[in-house]
């Protein structure tokens, strides 16, 4: 079988049915020992219409499958948009909550005060009740009440609120020289 050679192609062949069928053929001439005289031709055809078939659908599927990814990832992006936008809005809204909660902690503390005013005549319990509260709230060591006297050359600390633990200082804080202070 000196010679020999193969060639493989695929070829349309019509059924009797009438359908067309894919065949792979296979064919190959053999060759005397001079290698050019043809001895013998051996044919053959396999029919691969649903491997084809097959391998079309699933090119299909592989193209449908990149497209859905790719409209996933857009749709992933757009949530992840979405959500950084959620995010700037929640911390934006937390914020404006603390800054409300804030402003409604101080509007209590001043109705508080005001409200002892109006309803006790003991002002100065009423003032030491209310450097307490003041002191408290901005969680202060202690607050102070100063006087002035003098043309506003002198001042004395009348009044003074300590938190827990803190030593007073209000009778270290009489007679003093406002130029002492800006």
């Amino acid at each position: 079988m000196d010679g020999e050679t193969w060639d493989v192609v695929e070829i349309p062949i019509q059924h009797r049915s009438g359908e067309v069928r894919t065949v792979l053929w296979n064919s190959a001439n053999i060759r005397g020992s001079d290698g050019k005289t043809i001895i013998a031709t051996i044919a053959q055809g396999q029919d691969i219409t649903d491997r084809k078939k097959a391998e079309l659908a699933l090119l299909q599927k592989t193209e449908e499958l990149h497209q859905k990814n790719e409209e996933l990832a857009a749709s992933e992006e757009e949530l992840r948009h979405s959500l950084e936008e959620m995010t700037v809005q929640e911390l934006a809204i937390r914020k404006k909550t603390k800054e409300l909660e804030e402003r409604y902690r101080f509007e209590e503390l001043v109705r508080q005060i005001v409200s002892r005013f109006i309803r006790t005549d003991d002002f100065d319990q009423n003032i030491r009740a209310s450097l307490a509260d003041i002191g408290t709230y901005c969680v202060a060591s202690r607050s102070y009440i100063f006087e002035l006297r003098n043309n506003r050359e002198v001042m004395d600390n009348t009044y003074e609120w300590c938190a827990e633990n803190v030593s007073p200082e209000i009778n270290n804080l009489q007679n003093l020289s406002t130029t002492l202070f800006p």
